[in-house]
């Protein structure tokens, strides 16, 4: 049996409920307060992709851009 094969009998991926859909939206928000509480020779703004990088393997792809969006102006205004 070929991987495809394999993958294609394994049906969708579970639904993610609750605060696991929120992951990505609280990793910026404490992304974005650490990177604005410390001081600027930490560089905690770099993380920020992070976020995105994680919300595309969990929620739409409009989802996903609009916290790519809130990434990238948080990391301009930092």
């Amino acid at each position: 049996m070929t991987t495809t094969q394999q993958l294609s009998g394994r049906g969708p991926a579970p639904r993610l409920k609750g605060r696991a859909r929120m992951a990505p939206v609280l990793l910026t928000v404490v992304l974005g307060v650490v990177a604005v509480a410390t001081p600027t020779d930490f560089a905690f703004s770099r993380l920020l992709p992070a976020a995105p990088a994680l919300a595309a393997s969990m929620w739409s792809v409009g989802a996903t851009v609009g916290l790519g969006v809130l990434a990238l102006v948080l990391v301009i205004a930092v």
